[in-house]
């Protein structure tokens, strides 16, 4: 199954709810592509991610080329908040900190208030 989503510009922020399954980095760009494609179009400079139900299966070195692709877009996104679950911890803390050090503001959360009190939503 691929990466399903809904994409929803609120007052002052993209919600997104994600789910299925992240198969390679292609898709995986693709989903981000499609995300900051509408919060540049709606004007949203913070994003929030609900990827409880998305399962994540990209390598670490996929991961790597992924933060650095989402890097691309610091200027122009101000904030990203991304709820996975915590089964994925390892992972998103590499990825975290790659996207991170390239630039992005993005941080993983396991609960969606503590995304959106970060967001300052």
């Amino acid at each position: 199954m691929a990466i399903l989503y809904k994409i929803t510009a609120e007052d002052n922020f993209l919600s997104v709810q994600a789910s299925g399954f992240d198969e390679n980095l292609q898709e995986t760009e693709d989903y981000v592509n499609a995300v900051i494609k509408d919060a540049l179009e709606y004007k949203s400079q913070y994003i929030l991610c609900d990827e409880r139900n998305l399962h994540y299966s990209l390598s670490f070195y996929d991961n790597y080329q992924l933060a650095g692709f989402i890097s691309q877009y610091a200027k122009m996104i101000k904030k990203v908040a991304i709820v996975c679950a915590p089964d994925y911890s390892l992972e998103k803390e590499f990825f975290e900190e790659i996207a991170v050090e390239k630039g992005a503001s993005i941080c993983f959360f396991y609960d969606i208030d503590s995304a959106k009190k970060w967001l300052s939503l």
